[in-house]
C-alpha cells in the first residue's frame, strides 16, 4: 500500500508529468513502456492517460478480478436479450444499467472505483429463469422476473414487471444470509443492444436449419425473405408492431444477402458488421480448374476446412450440437486493475475465451469468370479461421489450370496440333476441331502445306476477361506424316512428278 499511496500522490500533484509517473510504474510493476490508463474517480471522475501503446514492453499484471461464485456461469441466454441496454430503478435508491457486453453499472463505490468488476448473467438455473448480478465487492445478487416474462424489449411490457430477489451477504448461492432487493424498469438507454442481439436467421425463419449446422444458400435466404415480406409488407398492414417486424426482417436480409456482411455476422454478430475490428490472417488455397471452365466460365462449390466459433453454444451451451465443440484460442481483452484508492489502470491481457469452437467444412461458392487464367485469385471475404475478438481473414483461392489433352493456352490465344498425310499436304486438306464449349471450327486449305506450317483462325481463342465479347486467336500447327517406306512403283512415280525439283537440286 505504501507504493500505491505514493503513486496516487504523484499523480495528484504532477498531473501531466508522464515521464515521472512512467518511472514509478516501472518500479512498481517491473518494467515501463507498457500501456496504462489511470482512472482517478475523485474530483469529478478525472481520467489521466499515461504511456505508449499496448504490448510495447513491461510485464502484464494479472488483475485481481472478482468472480462469480462456483456454480454460476457468466453467460446471458437469448431469452434475456430484452434486458440488454436497459436501465432500472434499484431498491428505490438509484438507477442501474445492464450493458449488452455483460457489464453492470451502479452508482456505488464497488462498481465506480473498479470499472469492469460489476457484471451480470442471466439464464435458466435449477429450473428457473434467473438473473445474477456480481456487484463487485458488494456481493452476489440473484433476481427473477415477477410478472409475465418478456419476449421482446417492449417498454410497456417491461413496465408491467418487477425484478425481485436478494443479495447474498456471504457471496454464495444458495445463500443462508440474504438481503431483499427489487428493481423496476425505467428506460432503454441503448436501443441497438437488443436489436444487435437478435438472431437474423430466426427473423427470417431459418434458425432451426442454421442451428443444425446445415448450409443455408443465398437462394434460400432470398426465398424466405420474399415469403415473409409478402405477408408483412406495410402496404397490407397498418399495425405498428407488424411494420416493426417487417423493418427487422428487411434489416436481417440486407446483412445475410451480402456475402461479406454475412461472414462478419456469422463470426462476430452485429458487432462485427457495424464496428471496425482487427482481422486475422488470410488463408491461401489452390483450386484445380479445367481449360473448359476458364473458357466458358463456371459456378461451382469448393470445400474449405476451418475453425469456427459456435454461435449455438453462446446461447445454449447444453445444446446437443455443442458436444463436439472445444475451446477457442485465447483472446486479447482490456482488463482493469486497482493500484490504489480510487485509481485503476487498463491493460491489455491475453485471457481464455468463453466461446467454444469447432471444425467446420465451409462451402465456397466459386464463380470462375470467362477468360480467367492460371494463377488468378478469387477472394472469399472473412472465410478464414475464426478467432474470438477479431474478424476472420479472407480465403484467397489461386486457380491452377490442369493440362489439356488438345489445347495449349498462351495468353488469350489457343494452340493446337493437327496431323495430315503427305497426300493432303500436297493436294489440300480439311479438319473439324471441337472447341472447348463444344462448337465446331473448320480449318481447310487447297494449297500445299509445308511441315509445321501454322494456320491462324481469328477470334477462336480465349475470351478476354475484361471484355468477354473479344477473343484471342486459334493457331493450328500442322505436322505432315511421311510414309515410312515407298514401293518401287511409287518411287518411280515420284521421280516423274518431281523431275524439275531434282534438276534444281543438282544445279546447287
Amino acid at each position: 500500500m505504501g507504493r500505491s499511496r505514493g503513486l496516487l500522490s504523484a499523480v495528484a500533484s504532477l498531473g501531466s508529468a508522464h515521464a515521472f509517473i512512467e518511472e514509478i510504474l516501472s518500479q512498481a510493476f517491473g518494467g515501463g513502456g507498457g500501456f496504462h490508463e489511470f482512472h482517478h474517480m475523485g474530483g469529478g471522475g478525472q481520467r489521466i492517460h499515461i504511456g505508449g501503446h499496448p504490448g510495447m514492453g513491461g510485464r502484464r499484471q494479472r488483475p485481481q478480478e472478482t468472480k462469480f461464485p462456483p456454480g454460476i456461469e457468466e453467460k446471458i441466454a437469448k431469452e434475456f436479450n430484452w434486458m440488454k441496454g436497459t436501465e432500472w430503478y434499484w431498491n428505490r435508491e438509484g438507477n442501474v444499467k445492464f450493458n449488452k457486453d455483460g457489464s453492470f453499472e451502479a452508482p456505488t463505490p464497488s462498481c465506480q472505483v473498479m470499472p469492469g468488476q460489476c457484471r451480470w448473467a442471466a439464464y435458466e438455473h435449477q429450473g428457473a429463469q434467473k438473473i445474477f448480478i456480481l456487484w463487485g465487492s458488494d456481493g452476489l445478487h440473484t433476481m427473477r422476473v415477477h410478472g409475465e416474462f418478456p419476449t421482446t424489449q417492449d417498454p410497456d411490457a417491461l413496465m408491467a414487471i418487477e425484478l425481485v430477489g436478494h443479495r447474498a451477504l456471504d457471496n454464495r448461492e444458495p445463500s443462508s444470509r440474504r438481503e431483499k432487493a427489487s428493481a423496476v424498469f425505467d428506460k432503454v438507454f441503448d436501443h441497438s443492444a437488443y436489436k444487435d442481439s437478435q438472431d437474423l436467421y430466426e427473423l427470417l425463419g431459418l434458425h432451426e436449419k442454421h442451428e443444425r449446422g446445415e448450409e443455408i444458400t443465398p437462394a434460400e435466404i432470398k426465398k424466405a425473405y420474399r415469403k415473409l415480406s409478402l405477408a408483412y409488407h406495410p402496404d397490407k398492414n397498418s399495425d405498428p408492431n407488424i411494420i416493426a417486424m417487417y423493418q427487422e426482417m428487411t434489416a436481417a436480409y440486407e446483412v445475410l444477402s451480402d456475402p461479406a456482411k454475412r461472414a462478419r455476422y456469422d463470426c462476430c454478430g452485429m458487432e462485427g458488421v457495424k464496428e471496425q475490428m482487427a482481422s486475422g490472417k488470410d488463408h491461401g488455397m489452390e483450386a484445380s480448374v479445367t481449360l473448359e471452365e476458364l473458357y466458358t466460365g463456371a459456378k461451382r462449390v469448393d470445400k474449405h476446412r476451418r475453425r469456427i466459433i459456435c454461435r449455438v453454444c453462446r446461447n445454449d451451451p447444453n445444446h446437443p450440437k455443442c458436444r463436439s465443440c472445444g475451446k477457442c484460442p485465447n483472446e486479447i481483452k482490456t482488463v482493469h486493475q486497482q493500484i490504489g484508492p480510487g485509481m485503476v489502470i487498463q491493460q491489455q491481457q491475453e485471457v481464455p475465451s468463453k466461446d467454444k469452437c469447432s471444425q467446420d467444412t465451409a462451402n465456397l461458392h466459386t464463380e470462375i469468370e470467362r477468360g480467367m487464367r492460371d494463377g488468378d485469385k478469387i477472394s472469399f471475404p472473412h472465410m478464414a479461421e475464426q478467432t474470438p475478438g477479431q474478424l476472420p481473414g479472407d480465403v484467397i483461392m489461386v486457380l491452377k489450370q490442369r493440362p489439356h489433352p488438345k489445347f495449349e493456352r498462351k495468353g488469350n490465344n489457343l494452340h493446337i496440333n493437327a496431323k495430315i498425310s503427305l497426300k493432303e499436304s500436297l493436294l489440300g486438306w480439311a479438319r473439324k476441331i471441337t472447341h472447348l464449349d463444344g462448337h465446331t471450327v473448320k480449318v481447310a486449305t487447297n494449297e500445299v502445306t509445308a511441315p509445321f506450317q501454322v494456320f491462324k483462325v481469328k477470334n477462336e481463342g480465349m475470351p478476354h476477361r475484361d471484355d468477354p465479347t473479344q477473343f484471342g486467336h486459334l493457331f493450328v500447327k500442322v505436322e505432315v506424316e511421311m510414309p515410312r517406306r515407298l514401293t518401287s512403283a511409287q518411287k518411280e512415280l515420284v521421280e516423274k512428278l518431281f523431275q524439275n525439283e531434282r534438276a534444281l537440286r543438282e544445279e546447287l
